[in-house]
């Protein structure tokens, strides 16, 4: 029964945040690092758990890595380029959001974390740039 929970995306999924992680140290923006790491760590422990136990914890991490995404966005130079790619991408991201609870959920919610993924690596860029 515990293999299977490795083969589930919403599991593996959590990898795509490593990049954004990555970057904050690049960037030097380490301030950010440790929420980072708790929004991986959490994601993981709540899928690993088939949502039963941390949802309050993932939840409440991802409101506040909602939070400081739109901080770094609105306190970077606002590039042209980021300026048309975020909102596009947080469309993007919350549409994932809507449709995973209705059709797919594994498939959607591991898109889900790519596109959350990528979007905190945007505006890690926004914020620095």
């Amino acid at each position: 029964m515990k293999k299977e929970i490795y083969t589930l995306p919403a599991v593996w999924s959590n990898i795509f945040f490593i990049f954004p992680l990555y970057l904050a140290f690049i960037l030097k923006v380490y301030w950010y690092i440790p929420l980072l790491v708790l929004v991986i760590f959490f994601s993981m422990r709540y899928h690993f758990s088939k949502q039963k136990r941390y949802h309050l914890h993932h939840h409440i991490l991802n409101l506040i890595l909602l939070f400081f995404n739109f901080y770094l966005f609105f306190s970077g130079g606002l590039n042209e380029i980021f300026a048309y790619l975020i909102p596009f991408f947080i469309i993007i991201t919350l549409s994932f959001h809507h449709y995973r609870k209705r059709v797919m959920y594994q498939g959607l919610h591991a898109l889900w974390h790519l596109s959350s993924a990528f979007l905190t690596s945007l505006c890690l860029l926004t914020y620095v740039y």
